[in-house]
């Protein structure tokens, strides 16, 4: 029986929406492996584990926060000849390749050994270098087709090119909704994340809420625990939590405790574009966003009735009356009707998605 693959430079806990494509080979009855690189646990050597649809692969290649990008690219060129290895042996019919950078690391080796037989997975803006947009293009070029988490962030492909939202159905199972509670309480805004992404956006939230007793802020993800914890107690800020690396599974636990989800980032980011994970759990899950007024994320969200509440640079200094006014004037039904009404086109962008990877499949 022919076997489809999951290829990836991730490590398992950065690839939850990977579910899209999980389901539906199980939905289908179809066998998959998945490769990947185990990026956080200190293990003796790489790991195969069975499952009932095939088997995972995990190669050993702990990242530090802070890694230096050559040493980066040294673990990823290991772990391709690893890859490769398991691809040539397996013989695999199609391929899923998950995200930018693994387009990037087997973009010749697809280009030629796999044309027409795989679908790249862009999860993110690659960087605006000629040698790394050089190598997503040519993956993207010879891709059977492309998925784009936000409109408009793949050029050049137009035909085949598919908008794929972020959706957890893994989570969503999980999860108990709740509704909006009154001033009997603060507010629980939640932030999750790499710290080193967001420094400069975290601090200033902390700022804008800290010591608020309308508010309590948690921050979760790598690097949290360390300098940002260090920020707050210099600050003072009793009313923010922090904490580090978190395995997938406590996801559900932190969202069933939030009121808010953080998804903001300053202009500076150059997130024009940006729809990433934390945003897509708001319509997901019935819980109101904050996020930048430039993002694409914003752009949905006034087109849906206000799913997020937006900051800028200039609002962010009376933001603490400003949010405490917005979130106290939802209406949770309504808000939960917005939500169902962007659920529904994610619901369609997936089922495209999937009709494209049945014709591909000749299921």
């Amino acid at each position: 029986m022919s076997k489809s693959l999951i290829l990836s430079v991730s490590d398992g806990r950065h690839m939850p929406m990977s579910v899209l494509y999980t389901d539906f080979f199980e939905k289908h009855g179809m066998k998959y492996d998945i490769i990947r690189i185990n990026r956080y646990e200190d293990r003796e050597k790489n790991l195969v584990t069975k499952t009932k649809s095939g088997k995972i692969y995990e190669y050993n290649g702990l990242v530090p926060m802070g890694t230096k990008f050559y040493k980066k690219l040294r673990l990823f060129l290991r772990f391709r000849k690893y890859a490769i290895k398991i691809i040539n042996r397996e013989k695999y019919n199609y391929i899923v390749v998950w995200n930018e950078n693994t387009a990037a690391v087997f973009s010749d080796f697809l280009s030629l050994k796999y044309k027409n037989r795989y679908c790249v997975n862009i999860r993110d803006f690659y960087r605006d270098l000629l040698y790394e947009k050089y190598l997503v293009n040519l993956a993207n070029k010879n891709s059977d087709f492309i998925m784009e988490p936000t409109p408009g962030l793949v050029k050049g492909f137009p035909g085949k090119t598919f908008l794929c939202y972020n959706r957890d159905t893994r989570l969503l199972k999980q999860y108990t909704p709740h509704e909006f509670h009154g001033a009997d309480s603060p507010i629980r805004i939640t932030h999750l994340g790499f710290y080193s992404k967001t420094e400069i956006e975290a601090k200033q939230i902390a700022d804008a809420l800290g010591n608020d007793g309308r508010y309590e802020l948690y921050f979760y993800g790598q690097g949290f625990e360390d300098k940002f914890l260090s920020y707050i107690q210099q600050k003072g800020y009793k009313n923010i939590f922090v904490g580090g690396a978190f395995p997938y599974e406590e996801t559900v636990t932190y969202f069933n405790n939030t009121d808010i989800i953080n998804a903001y980032y300053n202009e500076e980011n150059h997130v024009e574009l940006a729809f990433g994970i934390k945003n897509s759990y708001t319509p997901l899950l019935y819980i109101p966003g904050l996020t930048s007024t430039k993002t694409q994320w914003a752009r949905e969200s006034k087109e849906y009735g206000g799913l997020a509440y937006l900051i800028n640079e200039s609002n962010i200094n009376t933001l603490a009356d400003d949010l405490y006014k917005w979130y106290m004037s939802l209406d949770y039904k309504s808000f939960v009707e917005w939500c169902e009404k962007f659920n529904a086109k994610v619901f369609e962008s997936q089922r495209k998605i999937e009709n494209r990877l049945l014709k591909a499949l000749d299921a």
